[in-house]
């Protein structure tokens, strides 16, 4: 059966109307989008087709409007999702920028007025319509650093200082308590909330005490706690924006952003940094969240746990901040396990020969202060092996040396071993990955051959290859270390 309806809505201020056509007809429904605009400008036809395969295609008119006016350029494609749109005004003047994802976007036009991308069509069609080849000016296909939201943005060793942070609160109970065991040892700590709590008058005393006690500070840290990278602009802005009001009520004026789950993009992050924030990620994730529901916490639970940590919390913080000489701890303020775990921890700290810092401190944190970023290697990349940082961002990888005899003997690759319950984490900014089967019956994530590493050419000491999948099967080309 098919059923068509059109719906018509005009805004009395500007004379704009938009008119949505819905044909129901599977499995090629479809919605399509009309913009008229009464002063003349070109309209704009923007579509979502159901395909026979039952993904999701949009798809748009062509790149030339007119009058040197440019829009939206032929993205065809299934499962592609977009990303970010800029306002009406804008894409009724045909000048606006679209990102789009699960497509190749391979050609980028720039008349002057605007920009947008072309897709999938005759480079000389384009080429006639002022369209050039130009992948530099797309971050995706641009290596950039500093878009993680995990990553800390300091580079080991710290000079035995730890700082502690605590996020998600506050909370009424167990803020409290753990404000109560900083300041009996005198150990600083910064609290990134989430505006939702803060809603509850119950948590203002808290935060007023906060404010109030030097040893502490607060961040921003969203306002319902979700993956931003899920969300549009309007509605990340609206988590940190939102977040800063409620803060700035209660007399709290952050410059420190926490990412929650540590998911950012670098559409996210450049957001969080023109609002003026500085991005503050971790060197040790204490997994408290894991521990909390009953004091253990399991490789099947948390990947990351080694073996003989599963119910040593403290154990296995101490370990980590050994290995970086110091670091900043990822914990949480709404854990009674976390409240009751902290006065032990902090002994066992300042048993190992560590001290405590803040945030605030230029000395250990000097990038996060300056609100750069280290360049760490991601999985996948190029690493020294003289200087290996690739267990800074993921504690299980190393830098595996390339073997190639014309490349320096300290060119490596990060490396990571991967399986059915280990993922190789994406993160933006830097070319995806793919855990590869690099011998029979293992795994390893590396980097996929991309634009973004040229097809492995931007790897000194690494071989395009195409290799399994593990265990996942079907082959795919990735950036293989040459000695394997």
């Amino acid at each position: 059966d098919t059923d068509t309806d059109t719906d018509t809505d005009t805004d009395t201020d500007t004379g704009l109307s938009v008119e949505v056509h819905w044909t129901a007809n599977a499995p090629f429904s479809q919605v399509q989008i009309e913009i008229h605009d009464p002063q003349g400008r070109p309209s704009f036809n923007l579509g979502m087709a159901e395909t026979e395969a039952g993904g999701v295609g949009w798809y748009g008119e062509d790149c030339y409007l007119g009058s040197g006016l440019y829009a939206l350029c032929h993205p065809v494609g299934t499962s592609a999702v977009l990303e970010e749109q800029q306002t009406l005004p804008e894409l009724i003047d045909g000048v606006t920028t679209l990102f789009w994802s699960g497509m190749e976007l391979t050609y980028y036009l720039d008349d002057g007025n605007g920009s947008c991308w072309v897709w999938g069509h005759d480079p000389t069609y384009y080429s006639a319509l002022g369209c050039t080849e130009l992948l530099d000016h797309d971050s995706r296909w641009v290596r950039r650093p500093g878009c993680s939201g995990l990553s800390p943005a300091d580079v080991a060793p710290l000079g035995g200082r730890v700082a502690l942070t605590f996020d998600d609160g506050p909370d009424p109970v167990v803020t409290p308590q753990i404000l109560a065991t900083l300041r009996a040892y005198g150990v600083p700590a910064t609290f990134f909330m989430v505006g939702d709590q803060l809603t509850s008058s119950a948590s203002w005393p808290i935060v007023y005490d906060i404010l109030a006690d030097p040893l502490f500070d607060v961040g921003n840290h969203s306002w319902i706690h979700p993956a931003m990278t899920s969300l549009s602009d309007a509605d990340a802005f609206a988590e940190v924006d939102d977040t800063a009001a409620m803060l700035a009520s209660l007399g709290a004026y952050p410059d420190l952003f926490r990412f929650p789950y540590g998911d950012s993009s670098c559409r996210t992050a450049d957001m969080v940094r023109d609002y003026g924030y500085r991005i503050a990620g971790w060197h040790v994730d204490s997994a408290d969240w894991c521990y909390a529901s009953g004091g253990t916490c399991t490789q099947a639970e948390f990947w990351r746990i080694p073996s003989g940590y599963e119910s040593d919390m403290r154990g296995f913080v101490v370990d980590q901040l050994l290995d970086f000489d110091g670091g900043i701890i990822l914990m949480h303020d709404i854990h009674q396990y976390t409240a009751d775990q902290l006065e032990d921890l902090i002994l066992d700290i300042q048993a190992a020969g560590l001290s405590f810092t803040s945030l605030d401190d230029t000395t250990t944190f000097p990038e996060l202060n300056a609100g750069t970023a280290y360049d760490f290697p991601w999985i996948g990349e190029p690493c020294d092996t003289t200087n290996d940082t690739c267990w800074q961002i993921e504690w299980k990888s190393w830098c595996e040396p390339t073997g190639d005899p014309g490349q320096p003997a300290t060119a490596g690759i990060c490396v990571l071993p991967c399986d059915a319950s280990v993922d190789c984490v994406d993160i933006d900014g830097v070319a995806p990955l793919r855990c590869s089967e690099t011998s029979p019956g293992i795994g390893t994530c590396l980097s996929t051959s991309a634009q973004i590493n040229l097809d492995c050419a931007e790897i000194p000491g690494a071989v395009e290859a195409s290799l399994a999948g593990y265990p996942s099967g079907g082959n795919e080309a990735a950036c293989l270390p040459y000695a394997w």
